[in-house]
């Protein structure tokens, strides 16, 4: 069942006073529909308390759940039906892009639990769910044209569950990709000319290792790649457990300003003939720096530094882009 099929039985679910549901894929004793009052997403998980524990409901600015509670729900065929042990877990947004996200995840969770979780399951799959959405409440002053050319060289790898495995683990890490050998810190500009801006750190050199600075160019185009197109584009060729991370680290950079994963746009095919790879020791770099000067950044035009060619790519994380 797909993001644009649950989207369209949802659509067909009239409004009520009654939190009305459609069974959702996979296993249909859980349920997904919209609560009366603002219409937000929300999906029932059914489950068994044989153990007879007892959570607290739980609040966040995008999610709150309410543990085992008894339910009775409209269906869609306005019958009224009674269901005993259910978690309710609302989106507590009507954003576009944060409903999709959240239908696609759902999508691995229930997937995850089975048709008849056990309560405690339920919980620590939901802790899973709330520590991915959690992310985007923190202020971010991340690019978004950084993120755009970090995906984009996720989504033109041969292998990108290893590249995205690679990708930073924090977004403000030293260098974008890191496989514990090599390093690649990719470099967006929508200028005419390759002006990159550099921290000293992430043009060290390092024994048996290479840094790759990977320079893009592109430009903000109306009929363009998304943010959201990339991840899309990107799903296809990971597993569930990749795509969430992927998620998780988008959410994690992007933060607050989840709305332009859709509204701003690139030129993907611009991009892939306008990307070069450099040794960084090959960046043009202050001269000697002491040792207790401890941060240091400058902008550099790399017209006339030579590039290097993909085919002297070695080891893993390289060869994704030969």
């Amino acid at each position: 069942m797909s993001l644009i099929n649950i989207r369209n039985r949802l659509s067909k679910l009239p409004k009520s006073k009654h939190l009305i549901v459609d069974d959702f894929p996979i296993h249909t004793l859980h349920k997904i529909g919209y609560e009366p009052e603002q219409q937000f997403l929300t999906l029932l998980v059914f489950s068994e308390n044989k153990s007879n524990l007892a959570f607290n409901p739980v609040g966040g600015k995008y999610l709150s759940v309410f543990y085992d509670i008894n339910c009775t729900v409209q269906s869609k065929n306005n019958k009224l039906e009674e269901f005993k042990n259910y978690t309710i877990i609302t989106l507590k947004t009507k954003e576009d892009d944060i409903e999709d996200y959240f239908i696609e995840l759902c999508l691995i969770f229930i997937k995850r639990l089975g048709a008849k979780p056990t309560l405690d399951s339920v919980k620590v799959q939901y802790e899973k769910l709330e520590s991915i959405f959690i992310r985007l409440s923190k202020t971010s002053n991340y690019s978004i044209i950084g993120l755009w050319g970090e995906l984009f060289l996720i989504a033109i790898s041969k292998d990108p569950a290893y590249v995205i495995n690679s990708w930073h683990k924090e977004h403000n890490d030293k260098f974008d990709f890191n496989d514990g050998i090599d390093k690649i810190e990719a470099k967006t500009t929508t200028q005419n000319r390759r002006i990159h801006n550099f921290e000293i750190k992430q043009l060290k050199e390092f024994d048996n290792s290479l840094t790759i600075i990977a320079s893009i160019i592109t430009v903000e185009i109306d009929k363009g790649k998304s943010i959201r197109n990339l991840i899309d584009y990107i799903k296809l060729n990971v597993n569930e457990e990749i795509f969430e991370k992927l998620i998780l680290k988008t959410f994690d950079v992007i933060g607050d300003n989840i709305n332009e994963c859709s509204e701003r746009r690139f030129d993907f095919k611009m991009a892939e003939s306008q990307t070069k790879f450099y040794l960084s020791q090959e960046i043009p770099k202050p001269g000697q720096v002491p040792s207790n000067i401890l941060e240091l950044k400058f902008r550099v035009d790399l017209e006339g530094v030579k590039s290097i060619k993909k085919s002297k790519f070695n080891g893993k994380l390289l060869t994704n882009f030969q």
